[in-house]
């Protein structure tokens, strides 16, 4: 069924007729009668014989979005996402600079693939240029990395694709981990000790400096990572996985993982499992800080999969 809508000033003066007849509470001849000025008011501008005083308080244009370009019903909000009629999704209804829309596809198995529509709103809504990027992994039982000349035990390969197609090689094992870029090679030793914090130690492969650790706590629960990323730059970033988009009826969401690295200038966000996903920062020029972050990853799988 359609209704005639009223427009801003039209809606104001109807508002007003309301308020006036709500506080007639004395007025003789029931309901009808007590709001019959803002029924008659309504019947005036639109010709519509209403019934209802309270639905004419819904009969605004602002209140409601632009016509759905699949079944042109207007959306419920300006600001909704999907079309309540038909489903499809709102994208010119978000607002470019404080929103980032995209489509993450998982393959889980063989014969299942799920995509998310993921909007990262709050985090990100003081930062104006994003840029996402595309992760995967590989598991090798033994792998010998021939240029390094190193042998790793339990080893997860982890490549990262930007947007050039420029890729990050991680080689993830118990005892050592590397970042390969170009001809930069960075090396994380694991150092797990008894009854204290847990340091990783950053070195640079060629020169042996150290150049940063990463501390975790001393309980890491299976549910929850975190850690504090020290540089010798003096940066720090806190790095904590989010839980919120987890749902105990969702099992879609049960395997979805989401880690954020953060400082007072950067935001990096990963969104998907041990074996693909995504990766949304602000700048990826520091590619290497990115690469960073899924050695967290990769600890926290390990310690979920002792668990």
């Amino acid at each position: 069924m359609e209704v005639p809508m009223l427009d801003k000033d039209e809606y104001a003066k109807a508002h007003k007729l309301y308020g006036e007849c709500m506080r007639d509470i004395h007025k003789e001849g029931g309901r009808l009668a007590r709001f019959k000025p803002l029924l008659d008011y309504y019947k005036e501008v639109t010709g519509w014989d209403e019934t209802e005083p309270n639905a004419i308080m819904h009969h605004r244009f602002e209140q409601y979005g632009p016509p759905c370009e699949n079944c042109e019903k207007p959306y419920r909000t300006p600001q909704a996402s999907f079309c309540a009629a038909c489903g499809k999704a709102n994208i010119k209804g978000l607002k470019v600079n404080k929103d980032l829309v995209f489509i993450i596809r998982f393959n889980f198995s063989k014969n299942r693939t799920v995509n998310y529509y993921h909007g990262i709103i709050k985090k990100l809504a003081n930062l104006e240029n994003k840029n996402m990027l595309q992760y995967k992994s590989e598991y090798f039982k033994d792998y010998y990395v021939k240029n390094l000349k190193y042998s790793l035990f339990a080893c997860y390969k982890y490549e990262i694709v930007d947007i050039k197609g420029n890729v990050v090689t991680i080689y993830t094992s118990e005892s050592v981990t590397l970042v390969c870029y170009s001809d930069i090679v960075l090396r994380i030793e694991r150092n797990r000790r008894l009854f204290s914090k847990p340091h990783h130690y950053i070195y640079d492969n060629k020169s042996k400096e150290q150049l940063g650790v990463f501390e975790f706590p001393n309980w890491q629960s299976a549910n929850k990572t975190q850690c504090t990323l020290h540089l010798n730059t003096g940066e720090v970033y806190s790095f904590l996985q989010n839980n919120d988009h987890k749902r105990l009826l969702k099992p879609s969401t049960w395997n979805r993982f989401i880690f954020e690295m953060t400082n007072s200038n950067n935001l990096i966000s990963y969104d998907g499992n041990r074996k693909s996903g995504s990766i949304t920062c602000t700048n990826e020029a520091n590619i290497m800080l990115i690469a960073l972050g899924l050695f967290i990853i990769d600890e926290k799988f390990r310690i979920y999969d002792e668990t």
